[in-house]
């Protein structure tokens, strides 16, 4: 009786060490180089979008072999070790497998591996992905509340009134699920003017993100809803690419592997050609505290998230962030990738303009300042999953505020960089003078951006009138109620940069009677009218959509 129950125990004790043994985790294994790659600097379209150069050489930066997918030989390596390639990453040269430790062991020392990363355990992605969700209900949705609150307290209002939602601009939205999106009416425009460009679920493997949960969703509705003039997002005539990288319900028992799936979800938003990363996800602590930061690693350049961020930055791509909600918490400050120099982080603020008590703080490890602006975080009203319109708090719902804003700007000012229409929202801030660790340079404004790019007097004694404004055509009208003497003048009309792009001698004009000017080969955007005679008149601001 002994002598069996001692082999029952040892079979037992045999079983479980060999369950340990073939525990199924996901690891990232990086590569030592991207040497005979084939891919090229001369042939960049063979790995990126023509957008995506484009952006390239309009923000100055030139492609590197850091742009290269990885080497097709290192992931032909890894399959003859029986370790499968599910993502990988061109910007840290590697790729993510979900393997058991034996496994591991034996390609740890390879001359093709330079390293393999634990990041997140047990088994996650399926092998039967998801197909895209392409259900659309217009489920009109319940309860009350009005959006115009958190849209005038950033002008946004008067950016809409000006022909600018962003139409044009491609924004990529990171987050844990959109369950509910595709049933609700808010988001018509959305669906039935085919502005949902991709959509991927990093997570799980696959392309339906309609589902997890609905964080995403009252995130888009900052964004992109236009329901009735109710519930409007800041920057409702954007295109989105919907990804999600967030791999908890609750937002709690994080690993080290949603860092990795942000930088997956941004690398191929740059490939493709977007415009603006928006981003209400932040990291600091683990379920396991090996993979824990610590605030003095807040310096924008250590943790993995942030370093995505900063790439995805150097690369063209605008990347607001939320600052996080850890003010009341012992961290306190800021999360990653907030904590990035290029990234727009974004902080909390009540109706009153107070700063909300939950909105991280800075400064960073560096002492730099964070947030870099403000909105509104507390009482925010968004579109949940179920189709409700409710007031949620967090830094979650001030972030896409100020991608629309951003979204908007980028659509009237199309020449500006992203870190020189980063630098434009944070000179338009309420304290842009005196900023603190508080609200940072303090709460936009789009009026107040516009003024700062055009830099000229507003002034107009000429009592001026431009007809129509905005005008989609290439002919516009020019009079003046009281300038009833004919004379000579010159009209000049200016863009953002302040060149001269069109200019007209005009003799004897009677601007009483009207005259109409040509405005042929100019582009959508924002310009100043100016004319130069008897008098000299600037500022009148002419709108081409």
């Amino acid at each position: 009786m002994e002598r069996s129950n001692l082999a029952l125990l040892l079979a037992l004790l045999f079983f479980f060490a060999k369950d340990i043994s073939a525990q199924v985790n996901r690891y990232v294994v990086y590569f030592p180089d991207k040497k005979d790659s084939p891919y090229s600097v001369e042939q960049p379209g063979d790995y990126l979008s023509q957008k995506a150069i484009d952006r390239r050489v309009k923000s100055g930066y030139q492609i590197t072999e850091e742009d290269f997918p990885v080497n097709p030989n290192y992931l032909d390596s890894l399959v003859k070790y029986n370790a499968k390639p599910y993502y990988t990453s061109r910007w840290f040269n590697a790729a993510i497998v979900q393997v058991d430790q034996g496994i591991i062991d034996e390609l740890e020392g390879k001359s093709f591996t330079a390293g393999v990363e634990y990041v997140a355990p047990g088994i996650q992605y399926s092998e039967n992905p998801s197909a895209p969700n392409t259900s659309y209900v217009a489920n009109d949705p319940s309860g009350s509340g009005t959006s115009a609150p958190q849209l005038n307290m950033i002008s946004v209002n008067s950016m809409h009134d000006d022909g600018y939602t962003g139409e044009g601009l491609w924004v990529a939205v990171l987050d844990a699920g959109f369950s509910g999106a595709n049933e609700s009416a808010v988001f018509k425009d959305l669906f039935e003017e085919g502005r949902i460009i991709d959509t991927e679920d990093f997570v799980s493997r696959g392309k339906d993100v309609f589902k997890y949960v609905d964080h995403g969703t009252k995130v888009l509705s900052c964004l992109a809803a236009n329901y009735n003039d109710q519930v409007v997002g800041a920057g409702y005539g954007v295109s989105v690419s919907l990804y999600v990288t967030g791999d908890d319900e609750q937002f709690s028992d994080e690993f080290r592997i949603e860092e990795f799936n942000w930088v997956l979800a941004a690398e191929k938003a740059d490939s493709a050609g977007v415009d603006i990363i928006s981003s209400s996800l932040g990291y600091n602590t683990f379920e396991d505290p090996s993979m824990d930061y610590t605030t003095a690693q807040l310096d924008g350049n250590t943790a993995v998230v942030t370093i995505g961020a900063e790439k995805a930055s150097e690369r063209g791509i605008l990347v607001v962030s939320s600052a996080g909600n850890s003010g009341n918490d012992p961290w306190e400050l800021v999360t990653f990738p907030a904590d990035g120099s290029n990234v727009l982080s974004v902080g909390g603020v009540d109706l009153s303009k107070n700063r909300s008590s939950f909105s991280s703080l800075g400064p960073t490890a560096d002492n730099r300042i964070k947030p870099d602006v403000s909105a509104l975080a507390t009482g925010t009203v968004v579109v949940s999953g179920s189709g409700s319109i409710v007031q949620n708090n967090g830094t979650s719902f001030s972030c896409p505020l100020i991608t629309g804003l951003a979204a908007g700007l980028w659509q009237a000012m199309p020449a500006l960089t992203n870190l020189e229409l980063k630098d434009l929202i944070i000179n338009s801030a309420s304290q842009a003078n005196n900023p603190d660790n508080s609200l940072g340079y303090g709460i936009p404004n789009y009026n107040v951006a516009v003024g700062k790019v055009l830099s000229v007097r507003q002034e107009n004694p000429a009592n001026l009138s431009i007809f129509p404004n905005p005008v989609s055509g290439d002919r516009v009208q020019l009079k003046s109620s009281v300038m009833s003497e004919s004379q000579d003048m010159v009209i000049q009309i200016y863009n953002t940069y302040g060149m001269v792009v069109v200019s007209e001698q005009r003799h004897e004009a009677n601007l009483s009677e009207g005259i109409e000017i040509d405005l042929t080969g100019l582009t959508k955007g924002l310009y100043i009218l100016s004319i130069i005679g008897q008098g000299n008149y600037n500022g009148i601001k002419l709108l081409k959509f």
